[in-house]
């Protein structure tokens, strides 16, 4: 994923220079032969971030329905904390593993350009967001997420550059999930770009999150 031909920037940045204000359908396009293709959920978020790197932009700003990423799912943890700066690669893995705020390939030409992206509410403009950038402020946990994956198995994302590698991070997912018997059915640093990875049963995933987020959030 994430592969964009360079010739959709050739022509985009074609079609809109000089242009001040262009209005863009996002959820579809044509492929290299000229036929029509929709795109996946998400679709929008690679067009606007295709865009703002065709057009060299300095900052994309993608408004959605919420007031930016935030540590945990509010429908799982109530008023979970808001986060002010992800990297691009922090913002890559929550997406990959359960965030839904920005789709994970539009990360990849925004990164590129070196596009900083924030993150804005639509129904709350004023309302400060998430600023994605080439590096966020501060290494250690940002984020918690997860997936159903297959078979009644689930994987929990514990998601900040710095993660990897950190002992005591790492002591402290085993020693949460331990206390609250549940049980670990892997544990992967090498698939998460920002991050590791920690199978568990899928009946456990929502309550793995919430043990998780209290042992890094509300200490």
């Amino acid at each position: 994923g994430g592969a964009i031909d360079d010739r959709t920037y050739e022509i985009a940045r074609s079609r809109l220079k000089g242009e001040m204000r262009a209005v863009i359908p996002g959820f579809y396009g044509k492929n290299a032969d000229g036929k029509v293709r929709t795109f996946p959920r998400g679709g929008g978020d690679i067009t606007g971030a295709a865009i703002a790197s065709a057009v060299r932009a300095a900052l994309y700003e993608n408004w959605t329905d919420v007031s930016g990423c935030y540590a945990c799912d509010p429908q799982i943890v109530p008023f979970p904390k808001k986060i002010a700066r992800l990297s691009y690669a922090e913002m890559r893995t929550l997406s990959l593993f359960g965030a839904g705020v920005l789709h994970g390939d539009a990360v990849f030409p925004l990164r590129k350009a070196n596009i900083p992206v924030l993150i804005k509410n639509t129904f709350c403009p004023e309302a400060k967001g998430t600023v994605i950038s080439a590096n966020s402020p501060a290494c250690g946990v940002k984020g918690i997420t997860g997936t159903a994956r297959f078979r009644g198995a689930a994987t929990v994302a514990i998601v900040g550059d710095g993660v990897r590698g950190n002992s005591r991070i790492v002591e402290k997912i085993f020693a949460s999930l331990a206390k609250a018997r549940i049980d670990v059915l892997f544990f992967d640093e090498t698939r998460a770009e920002a991050g590791v990875l920690v199978g568990t049963r899928e009946k456990d995933l929502e309550r793995a999150i919430r043990v998780l987020y209290k042992a890094f959030f509300r200490q």
